[in-house]
């Protein structure tokens, strides 16, 4: 399997680089481990990547932000804007 290396405030993370398990939308909404979530941040599926990424910023802001910065370099437009959206929201909400 494929691995993304990451360094970030000093410390090395590691995570596939894509995730091909059956799970749903509506599970992604039910998991609260930032684990879990960040895993489902690199599913095959975008949709499931979509709602993986909103949970994970809403829950871990600050913990979250190495998978963010992956991600951009490999996204579409679509998550892209949705993902930038989400951090002006958390900016305005502090």
């Amino acid at each position: 399997m494929e691995q993304t290396k990451l360094l970030w405030l000093e410390k090395t993370y590691k995570f596939p680089h894509r995730v091909y398990t059956a799970i749903t939308k509506t599970k992604i909404e039910t998991l609260v481990s930032f684990e879990e979530l960040s895993l489902m941040t690199r599913h095959h599926d975008g949709y499931i990547r979509e709602v993986a990424i909103v949970k994970l910023m809403k829950l871990f802001p600050s913990a979250s932000i190495a998978y963010l910065v992956q991600l951009f370099g490999e996204y579409v437009m679509e998550i892209y804007l949705m993902t930038i959206a989400q951090i002006m929201l958390l900016q305005k909400s502090r």
